[in-house]
Parts: C-alpha cells; structure tokens; sequence
C-alpha cells in the first residue's frame, strides 16, 4: 500500500512538531490554495516565521525569509527525507540561508549546511542573475547573531 502525499506531508509536520516542542506550530488542513500547510511563527527560540505546505499534489514547500524551495516528488522517500533534513536544520540554526541582491532586490538564495570550516549548498533558489557587479549578501539563519 502506498502513502500518499498528503499523508507524508502530515506525517512530517507531526515529526517536527514532536521534535521541536519548544516551538508553537499550526497546522492547516484544509487551506484555500494548498493541500495542507503548517506555521511556524517567529518567537522565542525562532528568528524568522516558516512556512511549510504541501501543493501541486506532490511538492513539498519551505519558505523562509525570502527563500523558497520545492521538493518532488514527495512520494520519494530520499526527497521527502531531505526536506525533513531541511527544515529540521533551519529550525535547529545549524543550517542558514545566503540571500545575494542588487539594489535591494534579491535574485539568489542558497540553503546551507556545515561542513567542517565551510558551508555546503544544499539547495539553490535564483529568480534573475546580474553577472558582473558585486551583490549585497545576509545570512538568515535561527539563534544568529550575524
């Protein structure tokens, strides 16, 4: 019997709620434009609100700041296992997110984890890139101070 998408989609909102107790998370069932979404407010313990859902039947969204990424289709368990993984490591502030701009406008946001004395991209999310100029950068990133 398969598993469908909606059902990994709640189960792994359960997962962080659970794992992350400290954290006031809502979880929509029936929201207008999504199949199903959970919120996790800015508070104590998170710097940034995140937004999670599930659209398109079988993409699984997280979006903080101004980054956005889709993960598909959820029905594989590596995707759905690295989404996990995502969120999970914004939530705990080991993971950080890069956003690059030009005159205030953002056009490249990585998603990064640790890897000894470095940081390794584990999703890329660009809209438009203005090659040859120098980009503002800022790290978003939970329990930050830089």
């Amino acid at each position: 019997m398969s598993t469908t998408p909606l059902k990994i989609a709640r189960s792994i909102f359960e997962t962080l709620k659970s794992e992350f107790p400290h954290l006031y998370m809502e979880i929509e069932e029936a929201p207008e434009y999504t199949e199903i979404e959970l919120t996790i407010p800015a508070q104590d313990g998170l710097d940034h609100e995140v937004a999670l859902n599930l659209q398109n039947i079988d993409e699984l969204h997280f979006n903080v700041d101004d980054f956005w990424g889709e993960w598909f289709p959820c029905t594989d368990s590596k995707i759905a296992e690295g989404f996990l993984q995502a969120v999970r490591g914004f939530l705990s502030g080991r993971y950080r997110v890069v956003v690059y701009s030009r005159k205030g406008k953002s056009y490249k946001r990585l998603l990064q984890s640790p890897v000894e004395d470095s940081w390794n991209t584990e999703y890329t999310h660009t809209s438009v890139h203005w090659p040859g100029f120098s980009p503002q950068v800022r790290y978003v990133q939970n329990g930050s101070t830089t």
